[in-house]
């Protein structure tokens, strides 16, 4: 008698190890800090003073990632 033939279980599966996972950049935690102005609305633009200042390296590499 014909038997219907086997699958192999990951027929259909779709392996996500090698697809990229667009993530947001990550933002570094400077520090707790105060208001100290704003302008605009959308998008507004706020000042902060930090309380603590950030180190060099941190600003160098923030420099560059700003362009």
């Amino acid at each position: 008698m014909w038997s219907q033939p086997t699958l192999p279980r990951t027929l259909g599966s779709i392996d996500n190890s090698r697809i990229p996972i667009p993530r947001p950049p990550v933002k570094p935690f400077l520090g707790p800090a105060t208001y100290v102005t704003h302008q605009g609305e959308r998008p507004m633009s706020i000042t902060w003073r930090l309380l603590q200042p950030i180190t060099s390296a941190l600003f160098e590499e923030m420099k560059v990632a700003a362009g």
